[in-house]
């Protein structure tokens, strides 16, 4: 496989245990949301809130790379984090992920961060801010989620598109192939 690649379970663990707010945030929702992270940095105070303030049920993800938008749900431990994140800013229209200078977080920016994090935690050089999306095609599919479910949460056209994004575990290959032991 080419690419960036999944991070396991113990990794997403890793990474969140040495992670800052700011950093935690935007990996929570790429994680979460199987966003690309351009579709991410875009994202505005008021993409993620209401007009009373309350942190909304689904995002809707400008179009991008498609040129399709679409609608993703949040999930409880994305809206806790996107809770955190949003608290005490009132303005709608500022970027959600902001640098230390207040201004949008850019795409470099945000490269840099996974990189230091590829590096402190020995990660390899196959890890980037793109193995969020992987790693979520990967753990929906491992905990069963349709193909189709999935090709929709991460806005793919068809399910060819979808297959780069699924990584397929040797353990679950072996166990598939002794599954048919009592034919």
């Amino acid at each position: 496989m080419r690419g960036a690649r999944p991070l396991t379970p113990r990794e997403i663990e890793r990474v969140r245990e040495v992670l800052d707010d700011r950093g935690r945030g935007l990996f929570e929702v790429l994680l979460n949301l199987g966003l690309r992270l351009s579709e991410a940095l875009e994202l505005n105070v008021g993409d993620v809130v209401d007009v009373r303030g309350d942190v909304v049920d689904e995002l809707r993800v400008r179009p991008m790379k498609t040129g399709r938008g679409r609608r993703v749900p949040l999930n409880s431990s994305v809206r806790a984090v996107l809770r955190e994140l949003v608290d005490g800013r009132g303005n709608h229209e500022e970027p959600l992920f902001v640098s230390r200078h207040g201004r949008r977080l850019s795409r470099t920016q945000a490269s840099r961060l996974f990189m230091r994090l590829r590096d402190e935690l020995g990660l390899g050089s196959r890890v980037s801010s793109h193995s969020c999306r992987k790693s979520t095609a990967t753990l929906l599919r491992r905990r069963g989620v349709g193909l189709d479910v999935i090709r929709s949460i991460l806005g793919h056209r068809d399910l060819a598109s979808l297959a780069a994004y699924i990584d397929v575990d040797p353990d679950d290959v072996v166990q598939a192939v002794h599954s048919l032991d009592d034919l």
